[in-house]
């Protein structure tokens, strides 16, 4: 484990490590779970929470979306393709053709596989963000659970392959987007973007997931080594800027980390934290991403 991910972490364990454009899991805790939706040789489908191995193999990154629904209910369909699904606010009904109901939130990665067969129903009970992870066809989340290589070698969806959906320019993505950054004299500091449309592409070239224990920091200030996105999949923490402000971030917030030089920052996990953490390609501006419809 490299000392930039400890310190990233506010000097916790990771959980993950990365190779290239992939995740690999170096140790698991169980704070979020994983939930896989899938049909079974009659067409029927069915939703199982599937059991983490202690080491997970690669998961190639495609395409990534984030999603603002309104309160609604689907008719009944199948997965477009085969993805995984990640609420960063809002709560999900969703009914599988086996007449069963599961009730999924924001600490729930569900694993989409019923590209086939009867599909299922998601009735969203409130305002829904959601994270879109393509992968390829032949990805098997067991095996991948189980931290089993896979017969085939998944190879990552590109993201032109992902047919682009319109936005809505006068719609607005119902949750957090936080911006760390360092202005000219080296400062840091945290800001509240709005984002504009229903949807958006995120240009991810890298993913891993990270874990921290509560109390588990340094108390000196740092930089940001890469810039990249982070969402809280469970947990809270105090991020303390260089301006001596000081703000709470959880499961509900997308923050953005740029600050890659100057004074940095400091991060106090409030309690157990598991993170998922999206990089960027490079020359990414996230304020005009976060201004500009689709």
């Amino acid at each position: 484990m490299k000392r930039r991910d400890v310190l990233a972490l506010g000097g916790a364990a990771t959980l993950a490590a990365v190779i290239g454009g992939r995740v690999v899991a170096a140790e698991t805790t169980k704070t979020a779970r994983l939930l896989r939706v899938y049909a079974d040789g009659a067409g029927e489908s069915h939703l199982e929470e599937l059991e983490l191995g202690a080491e997970l193999p690669p998961i190639p990154v495609g395409a990534v979306e984030l999603v603002n629904y309104t309160r609604n209910s689907s008719a009944w369909h199948v997965a477009p393709d085969t993805r995984f699904a990640l609420n960063i606010i809002g709560d999900l009904d969703v009914i599988t053709s086996d007449g069963k109901h599961h009730a999924i939130g924001p600490s729930d990665l569900v694993a989409l596989e019923d590209t086939t067969g009867k599909g299922h129903s998601t009735n969203r009970l409130n305002t829904v963000v959601t994270i879109f992870i393509h992968l390829d066809k032949d990805f098997d989340f067991i095996k991948w659970a189980k931290g089993e290589a896979q017969a085939t070698a998944a190879k990552a969806t590109p993201a032109a392959a992902v047919a682009p959906k319109k936005a809505d320019p006068s719609s607005r993505i119902q949750t957090r987007l936080l911006r760390l950054y360092t202005d000219a004299a080296g400062e840091s500091h945290l800001e509240e973007l709005a984002m504009i449309g229903d949807r958006k592409s995120i240009p991810a070239t890298e993913m891993r997931l990270g874990a921290s224990k509560a109390g588990a920091t340094t108390g000196k200030f740092h930089n940001a080594f890469f810039r990249r996105f982070v969402r809280n999949i469970s947990g809270e923490m105090d991020i303390t800027t260089s301006d001596g402000k000081t703000q709470r971030v959880g499961p509900q917030d997308l923050v953005f980390l740029e600050d890659v030089t100057g004074k940095g920052h400091v991060s106090a996990p409030l309690t157990p934290i598991t993170a998922l953490f999206i990089h960027v390609v490079d020359g990414f501006d996230v304020v005009d991403w976060a201004k500009n419809a689709g």
